[in-house]
């Protein structure tokens, strides 16, 4: 667990912070419950899929899984609710930024650098791995957390 709270180097660790901060923010205001699953179930899962996945990787610092968790949620929670209440367009923002984020990963795998990080400068390799776990994490948490306000909004209203 403690692979999230350290970091390469202050560049990683102020681009980490920062984005947990923003997202944290805005996604424990639409929902403290998906926020607080996200960041639990990711810092669990992540370092476990690590481990599992490229046993080869001696060490793993940061927050950008979370990070992704954090960021997926909101985005599929916005999705959600876009859909539930018929608001195709920005439906579809939320669908574009969902797949954003899918070519920003995609990018990190095959450039083998991140995009806001310079990994190169702060001396470690990338490992989209962890974004595609925090991402799948925040993923599953933000989409119980719409069926749950779903059904909360079904029943009362």
């Amino acid at each position: 667990m403690t692979c999230h709270v350290t970091h390469w180097s202050w560049d990683h660790l102020i681009w980490d912070v920062s984005a947990l901060v923003v997202l944290g923010l805005v996604c424990e205001a639409y929902s403290r419950r998906a926020f607080v699953w996200s960041v639990v179930s990711s810092a669990l899962v992540i370092p476990l899929a690590l481990a599992a996945l490229v046993p080869e990787v001696a060490t793993y610092r940061g927050l950008s899984g979370i990070d992704s968790a954090v960021f997926v949620a909101l985005a599929v929670m916005l999705l959600g609710e876009r859909l539930r209440t018929r608001q195709f367009v920005e439906a579809a923002v939320y669908a574009a930024v969902l797949a954003a984020f899918a070519g920003k990963i995609g990018f990190e795998y095959v450039a083998g650098a991140t995009l806001f990080v310079d990994s190169g400068a702060s001396g470690f390799t990338p490992i989209p791995l962890a974004h595609v776990v925090g991402g799948l994490a925040g993923g599953l948490c933000g989409g119980y957390a719409t069926l749950i306000a779903r059904r909360e909004n079904d029943s009362t209203g």
